[in-house]
């Protein structure tokens, strides 16, 4: 379990990482406003990335999760919240109705072949550290 631990954790800090630097204002390579709301916030109708807070609001989702499975951790509180938000998080991409809200390019498609499909797996170990440490 020390592995499936460290491998989780690794995993919910690079989504962390992911997000900081938006909120910190850092747009990385991609300078072109439209194509990073298209590639970031891919809602239709997006022109504009969001702030601050609402970039650090998502990126603390990650770490607290993080923090959760870190061998010798005691905090339950991470993984029983993490564990509903990756089902939900590998269901939404199955929905048309989430097709038409999130057509933008370069995410749609590695929404529904990547970011979708990898969420069960998280969920699945955020679940078995979770069952792991009832007992």
């Amino acid at each position: 379990m020390t592995l499936l631990a460290v491998t989780l954790t690794a995993i919910l800090l690079a989504l962390a990482l992911l997000h900081i630097p938006w909120a910190n204002g850092f747009w990385c390579r991609n300078r072109d406003g439209a194509l990073l709301v298209a590639a970031v916030v891919v809602l239709t109708g997006a022109a504009l990335m969001p702030g601050p807070i609402p970039c650090a609001r998502v990126a603390v989702g990650p770490v607290a999760a993080a923090m959760s499975p870190t061998p010798g951790a005691r905090g339950q509180t991470g993984l029983a919240v993490a564990a509903p938000v990756f089902v939900i998080r590998s269901l939404v991409p199955l929905r048309p109705g989430w097709w038409r809200l999130t057509p933008l390019e370069p995410f749609a498609t590695p929404d529904r072949r990547v970011y979708g499909p990898v969420s069960p797996g998280l969920n699945a170990g955020c679940a078995a550290l979770f069952i792991e440490r009832l007992t």
